[in-house]
């Protein structure tokens, strides 16, 4: 799937906002009209660099849900190993 630039998605719905069809649009950006119709409803008051922002936002996000995703597995392998080491002093 090509990704579009933050420019793109701003000028594209620009065009909308000023009333321009979404089939021309789409057309003339060389733009599917259903992800125009995502843009709008993700971005549609939003400037380019605002786009950036929450792209990088989300990106962002994601990198923290697969770290958090890691630590827990982490911290679970810790207390296991842990639980281990309690039952192996204990059956002595």
């Amino acid at each position: 799937m090509r990704r579009y630039s933050e420019f793109e998605i701003a000028s594209t719905l620009n065009r909308l906002r000023r009333g321009e069809p979404l089939s021309a649009v789409a057309k003339l950006q060389d733009v599917p009209e259903r992800v125009i119709r995502a843009w709008e409803n993700r971005f549609l008051n939003l400037s380019a660099a605002e786009i950036r922002e929450a792209r990088t936002l989300k990106a962002e996000n994601r990198r923290l849900r697969v770290r958090i995703q890691r630590l827990r597995h982490d911290a679970v392998e810790v207390e296991a190993s842990l639980s281990a080491g309690r039952a192996d002093c204990g059956s002595s």
